[in-house]
């Protein structure tokens, strides 16, 4: 199977920038592209806090554009909404989402993700001691400003930390993360590719993900009547925490049978997430699934 022989090819671009605006904020920015939408949505975000202090959206291209103008005018409202637990709920009760205008919210919760990869944002200065070529320490550190990092995924599973030794468990982050260099303006950069290709009998979709402490791909083969997943492949190229970051996609192979549907999120969140997962292959594999039912239905 070539991938150029495809009957259809969909492919969409997503691009978020957090950058320093001032000493106490961040201007975050989402740039969404595809054959059918070009949208930007931007915030201003106190930091820490995670306050939204102002935002906009411009829709410059979509099938039927005047469909959105209610949902991209209500992005000024997010002004006052905290990113954190409950925002994405919040976000869609503010912006009036339905489901043809899924590429506004998708951009609206880049920039929250884009907020949240960074460890200064709770307020507490990186101490000075702090080595970074020893992870457990590193690790420890994160907990103790973000506690709800807890068994949100494998490194900071209660206890693993004493296994970081035999692990050879290697940090692969930046001091920057954890608050900016005198005069630093750009923070974080995240860049995310998906691509849906339909043929005859199968669908091929993929995903790609770069940021500074991470990059990934994931690949999926479907039937395409069915949408039960028949082939499935994901590989991590660099994660926060080398040697113990990778073991979650060590079982992705657990979803071959599996069928996209009502039951998908729990069936990925139980093959590969929680306390022993990896938090952004979930996001993948839940945002791509997602992606190719938006711009693609074969019924």
């Amino acid at each position: 199977m070539s991938l150029s022989d495809s009957e259809q090819y969909f492919r969409r671009i997503m691009d978020t920038s957090v950058k320093m605006d001032g000493r106490d904020r961040l201007r975050i920015e989402s740039v969404l592209k595809d054959r059918d939408y070009d949208f930007v949505a931007e915030a201003l975000v106190t930091l820490p806090g995670a306050i939204i202090i102002e935002a906009s959206g411009e829709l410059k291209e979509a099938p039927n554009p005047e469909t959105h103008d209610l949902a991209v005018a209500a992005i000024s409202r997010l002004a006052g909404l905290k990113i954190g637990p409950g925002f994405i709920r919040g976000a869609k009760d503010i912006l009036g989402i339905v489901e043809d205008q899924n590429v506004i919210m998708d951009a609206v919760v880049e920039i929250a993700r884009g907020y949240l990869q960074l460890n200064d944002i709770a307020g507490v200065p990186l101490p000075e001691d702090l080595d970074f070529s020893d992870a457990r320490a590193v690790r420890n550190f994160e907990l103790s400003i973000r506690p709800e990092f807890l068994n949100i995924c494998i490194p900071f599973k209660e206890g693993i930390e004493d296994t970081f030794e035999e692990r050879g468990v290697m940090l692969h982050l930046r001091p920057d993360i954890y608050g900016p260099r005198p005069g630093q303006i750009n923070r974080i950069r995240r860049d995310k590719v998906l691509e849906a290709h339909i043929f005859k009998e199968r669908i091929w979709i993929s995903e790609y993900l770069f940021d500074d402490s991470h990059e990934m791909v994931l690949e999926i083969s479907l039937d395409k009547k069915t949408r039960e997943i028949i082939e499935i492949n994901s590989k991590p190229f660099r994660v926060p925490y080398h040697n113990l970051c990778e073991l979650p996609f060590m079982r992705i192979h657990e979803l071959v049978g599996s069928r996209l549907g009502p039951d998908f999120r729990e069936l990925v969140i139980k093959s590969v997430g929680g306390s022993t997962g990896c938090s952004h292959l979930v996001d993948l594999l839940l945002e791509i699934t997602r992606y190719l039912e938006n711009v693609y239905n074969n019924e």
